[in-house]
Order: C-alpha cells, then structure tokens, then sequence
C-alpha cells in the first residue's frame, strides 16, 4: 500500500512538473509572439509616418507651399479617423472574427 502511495505522489509530482513546463512554454510562445507584434507595429508606423512626410514634401512642391502639403495629409489622416470611429464596432467585429479562426477551442479544454 505504502508503494503504491509513493508512486501515486510521483506521478502527482511529474504531472504538476509537466503542467508548469507546459505553461512556460506558453508563456514563452506568446511572449515572443507579442514581441514580433509589437516590432512590426512600430515599423509599419514608421513606414507609415516616413510616406507621409514623402507626400507632404511631394505636395509642396506641387502647391509651391509648405503647410498646404502637410495640411492635406493631415486631413486625410482625420478622415480615416472618422472613419474608424464611426465604423469601430464593425470593425472590432471583424478583427474578433479573424482572430478566432486561430484560436485553438481543443487547447482551451
């Protein structure tokens, strides 16, 4: 009986070991995984950022005015806000709806 105890409380401890190896890699796994979100966030908005400037510049040289380029661009950017507002639901929706076609439900269990 005292065997069959003492195996009982190893194989606990094997399960309890392989539920924090398993966590761990999840957490890992998803760390990175931010992490690769986050730096191509922040390169998409410099992209972003730097092709705006190229019009605005661009649209000086076309209205032989600085701030009406840069104004131009800018009001283009509030209209995609507006736009963004006014759809926000819609579009939070959507992106809810493609984010979990990836979400594994077996793994959740």
């Amino acid at each position: 009986m005292n065997e069959l105890i003492e195996q009982l409380k190893k194989y606990l401890e094997l399960r309890l070991e392989l539920l924090r190896i398993s966590a761990a890699e999840l957490i890992i796994d998803a760390a990175a995984s931010i992490f690769v979100r986050i730096l191509m966030l922040v390169i998409s908005i410099s992209c972003i950022v730097m092709f705006e400037i190229a019009c605005g510049l661009a649209l000086r040289n076309y209205f032989d005015d600085w701030s009406i380029g840069f104004f131009l661009i800018s009001g283009l950017n509030f209209v995609v806000l507006i736009f963004v507002y006014l759809f926000q639901k819609s579009i939070i929706r959507r992106i809810q709806d493609y984010l979990t076609k990836y979400v594994d439900t077996d793994e959740l269990q």
